[in-house]
C-alpha cells in the first residue's frame, strides 16, 4: 500500500459551512453541534492512563492486547474478553505502539523518558517479557498514532521533528532488528496514521492546533492521544482532546463536534474525558469493528465504546 502524507494545516483548514465554527471571546474555537457515544464496558487500571495502543490477535480477537501507558511511565495491558490488567513494563517510558502479528505472539514497543527504543514480546501465557533490540534509528520522541497497527513497521517522530519509517523484524535470533527505512516528513511537531495508511502530520501552521487550544504546542507533541485518526465513508476525522479545557471532541471535514460519552446498561458515562484514541482493529465481542478509549479525568476509569457505534452517528452527520 502505497503513503500518502498530508499536512493537517491544509486538511483541517477551517472554511465556511452550514455550522460554521465560533470563536469565543478568548480566542478558543466552540463546537458546532453535540454527538453521544455510550460507554460499552470500562477498565479500572491501578493508575492514571495517559496513552493507549493495541496489539490485536486475528482469530482470538477479544484477547488482542489493550496497551495502556500510566503518567508514571508503566505500560499495562488488558483486553475485551476479560478486563483483567497486568503489567508490562515498570517504569520510565513514554509511549507505547503494539504491532499486529495474526496469532503470533504479540510484540509491545514502548520508548523511554530519553528516547531509546524498547520492545516486549508475549510469552504466550499472557505475559510479556523484554526482547534485545538491534536499532540504528537514534533516539525518537513519540510514535505516530496508529488507527490500525501494523505488521513490520512502525512511524515514528525524531527531536528534530523527522518523520521515520521503521522497518520491523524478528530473525531467528530472537533480537528484534529496527532499521530506518525513509525519512518521510520533517517540520512535524505530532503524526497520525489512518487505517488506509494516510500519514498526517500536524506542524507550526496546523489548524488542529488550534482546535485543540495550544498556542505553542506546549504539550501537545507530548498527548499524542490528542490526535487519534478515525477513517469514515466521508474521510478521516480526528478524535482530540483540548488543553485546559474540558471535554472530547471529533473534527470532522471543517467542523468541530464535541463528544459526549453517556452511560450504558452497567457503565457509567464520563462527564470530564482527559484523553482519547481510537482503532479499527477488530478486538472481539462488542468491537469487532474496532473501539474507541476514552480516559477520566476524574479517577483512573477508562470507558470503551464501540467503533461502529460512532462511525455511524459522524457518517450522518455528514450526509446531512
Amino acid at each position: 500500500m502505497r503513503l500518502t502524507i498530508t499536512l493537517l494545516s491544509s486538511v483541517l483548514a477551517l472554511s465556511a459551512c452550514s455550522k460554521d465554527p465560533t470563536v469565543s471571546d478568548g480566542g478558543v474555537i466552540e463546537a458546532t453541534n453535540v454527538i453521544t457515544a455510550v460507554a460499552t464496558s470500562e477498565l479500572n487500571p491501578p493508575s492514571r492512563v495517559i496513552k493507549a495502543s493495541v496489539s490485536p490477535k486475528e482469530f482470538t480477537n477479544w484477547l488482542g492486547h489493550i496497551l495502556l501507558l500510566t503518567e508514571d511511565g508503566q505500560i499495562l495491558s488488558s483486553n475485551t474478553g476479560f478486563g483483567s490488567i497486568s503489567q508490562i513494563a515498570d517504569s520510565g517510558f513514554k509511549d507505547v505502539q503494539g504491532l499486529a502479528r495474526g496469532d503470533k505472539p504479540s510484540i509491545v514497543l514502548g520508548l523511554t523518558n530519553d528516547g531509546k527504543l524498547k520492545a516486549f514480546i508475549d510469552d504466550n501465557n499472557e505475559k510479556f517479557k523484554p526482547l534485545p533490540v538491534v536499532e540504528n534509528v537514534g533516539d525518537l520522541a513519540s510514535f505516530c498514532s496508529a488507527e490500525l497497527p501494523a505488521t513490520d513497521y512502525v512511524y515514528a517522530r525524531n527531536f528534530s521533528g523527522e518523520v521515520l519509517k521503521l522497518n520491523i523484524k524478528l530473525p531467528a535470533s530472537g533480537a528484534l532488528s529496527v532499521t530506518k527505512s525513509d525519512v518521510v516528513g520533517k517540520g512535524s511537531m505530532a503524526c497520525a496514521l489512518n487505517k488506509s495508511e494516510q500519514l498526517y502530520m500536524l506542524n507550526e501552521k496546523s489548524k488542529l492546533a488550534v482546535l485543540s487550544g495550544n498556542d505553542n504546542f506546549g504539550g501537545f507533541s507530548q498527548t499524542m492521544n490528542g490526535m487519534s485518526p478515525i477513517e469514515t465513508d466521508a474521510g478521516t476525522a480526528f478524535l482530540i482532546t483540548r488543553s485546559g479545557q474540558d471535554g472530547a471532541f471529533v473534527v470532522q471535514g471543517d467542523q468541530l463536534l464535541r463528544l459526549k460519552i453517556e452511560a450504558g446498561l452497567s457503565i457509567y458515562g464520563i462527564e470530564n474525558p482527559s484523553w482519547i484514541w481510537a482503532t479499527s482493529a477488530s478486538m472481539g465481542n462488542t468491537f469487532n469493528k474496532g473501539l474507541i478509549l476514552v480516559g477520566d479525568k476524574d479517577s483512573n476509569r477508562i470507558v470503551m465504546i464501540s467503533n461502529e457505534y460512532l462511525l455511524g452517528q459522524l457518517e450522518e452527520i455528514s450526509a446531512q
